[in-house]
């Protein structure tokens, strides 16, 4: 709650400052919605796209794994099947069941190896996906900020923002301050 009550306080500060310092003129305040830019951002698709291989290259090795495993259980389950044959000698029954054995042994040992790859795996898209989600958010952050000086604006306000409770931060604003269309533009004219 004091966050909020501290973004409220410097938001409101960086009005106030701009009113001031654009009193001659007028403040020349405008929005973005933050949110779509990111979404439309040709960069924004480049990285989903990147994490998405990792994940399909990533499901590639668990189903391999998992296959390994099912192969390892099926060959278990003959072994004890044959152990279950009383008409094979006593001796040879023992075999099949330190085989069988051996063989659960090396299951178990794959299996807890396939849940660490998994939580190893799952954590490392998480860490690529936050990474990338960070740079672009600091290029689309610059981006806006170098487009609002080129344009002499003096303050902009992210429109897609919500409240704790919910609801826009922003309740009502006029269309034409709204400079998200500008901003993907001048975003995208990068994209090859």
């Amino acid at each position: 709650m004091n966050k909020m009550i501290g973004w409220t306080m410097a938001a409101m500060l960086a009005i106030g400052v701009a009113a001031a310092q654009a009193q001659e003129r007028g403040p020349r305040i405008v929005l973005v919605h933050l949110d779509r830019v990111f979404n439309e951002f040709y960069k924004t698709k480049l990285a989903g796209a990147q994490i998405e291989t990792r994940k399909n290259e990533i499901r590639e090795e668990l189903k391999t794994r998992e296959s390994e495993m099912q192969t390892l259980n099926k060959e278990i389950a003959e072994l004890r099947g044959q152990v279950m044959d009383t008409a094979l000698a006593d001796e040879y029954r023992a075999q099949l069941r330190e085989t069988a054995s051996n063989k659960q042994m090396k299951l178990n040992e794959l299996q807890q190896q396939f849940q660490q790859f998994a939580e190893i795996r799952n954590k490392e898209l998480e860490d690529m996906s936050r990474r990338m989600r960070r740079g672009l958010i600091d290029e689309i952050r610059e981006a806006v900020r170098e487009f609002a000086r080129s344009q002499g604006y003096d303050l902009v306000l992210d429109a897609s923002g919500q409240t704790l409770y919910g609801i826009e931060s922003i309740v009502y604003f006029d269309e034409k301050l709204d400079i998200t269309p500008r901003v993907i533009e001048a975003l995208n004219r990068g994209a090859q």
